[in-house]
């Protein structure tokens, strides 16, 4: 199963970040979804509406144009509004419900923190929702606008027109340092905690592999610190990492991830003080990407298999900023 639903209570804290499906008329509310690229997604042939909402606790974006003004009788109510407006990419919610219809007052909103800075304020009547977004790390330079692309799970920096004595960044593209390809990333460069035999070797773990059995599986399917490392030689900014499926029946169904710089000290990657556990394909070729919420300053990246479809083998590819 791809996700697991709760209820919501009114009643409890504010949950910090919402990631919620709508499929036609029928709504369901989620807190573990595999997103693999985009933090919205709006689509209006298929009824199929998925967003990941951010929540800023005391807070108001105080604009003047409002989209609408709505009484709901929880802040699921409100995602679920927005994401239905295709102009909408955040929200007030009323702290305090009205005391005598119990609703609350939802402000749906076509600008967003990043955009409009400026607006965002304390406030002790509002909670404020943003769609999740790259720009919350502030990567643009001092005094540029970070621009959200919310359906690519990317930013562009806002340059100041006319400027050409400090001319604004472009924003770093992800690309793939090649691992795939053994002239870029040798077989010298990729090792692992063990192997099942010759024919899954450690540089067999790449896309499109043909030698061998075409991927790397470790001796055991039992030892769960069992990994597959890359050595990208110097040390990389890494944005995104992604899996290729192969039609074996033996592969990964996820998998963390630990990084080092000097292959001495490592540490786990984690997301909102979680250790994340990437979601891998199935038993075909396809190539599963995940955007990095943070890049990574690296120089050796590890893969450590979590759950899997009769042994845990992988092949990987790894993306850096250039």
């Amino acid at each position: 199963m791809l996700f697991k639903g709760r209820n919501f209570d009114p009643q409890q804290r504010v949950p910090l970040v919402i990631t919620i499906l709508s499929i036609g008329l029928a709504v369901t509310t989620l807190t573990n979804i595999i997103l693999v690229e985009g933090q919205v997604n709006r689509n209006e042939y298929q009824h199929l509406h998925y967003g990941k909402f951010r929540a800023f606790l005391n807070h108001s974006l105080n604009v003047s144009s409002l989209l609408a003004t709505l009484s709901v009788q929880d802040n699921m109510e409100c995602v679920f509004e927005c994401l239905r407006n295709n102009e909408c990419f955040s929200f007030n919610f009323a702290i305090f419900q009205d005391v005598f219809s119990k609703q609350r007052v939802c402000h749906l909103l076509s600008e967003d923190k990043y955009k409009s800075p400026h607006r965002f304020v304390l406030s002790n009547q509002f909670h404020h929702y943003s769609i999740s977004s790259s720009c919350e790390s502030s990567p643009c330079n001092s005094g540029e606008a970070c621009l959200p692309l919310y359906n690519e799970n990317d930013y562009e920096c806002d340059c100041p027109s006319g400027s050409s004595e400090k001319p604004c960044d472009k924003p770093a593209t992800c690309k793939s340092i090649g691992v795939a390809d053994k002239n870029l990333v040798l077989d010298s460069r990729i090792a692992a905690s063990s192997i099942y035999s010759s024919n899954w070797r450690p540089y067999y773990g790449r896309f499109d592999e043909t030698r061998g059995e075409g991927r790397w599986c470790p001796q055991t399917k039992t030892n769960r610190n069992d990994y597959l490392q890359v050595d990208m030689e110097s040390v990389r900014f890494v944005c995104s990492v992604a899996t290729q499926g192969t039609y074996s029946p033996y592969y990964s169904t996820s998998y963390k991830l630990r990084f080092s710089i000097d292959g001495v000290n490592w540490k786990i990657y984690k997301t909102y003080n979680k250790a994340k556990v990437f979601p891998v394909n199935t038993g075909t070729r396809g190539i599963v990407k995940h955007s990095l919420l943070s890049v990574l300053t690296v120089r050796y990246l590890r893969f450590y298999p979590v759950t899997f479809r009769n042994w845990p083998c992988l092949r990987v590819e790894i993306f850096a900023q250039k």
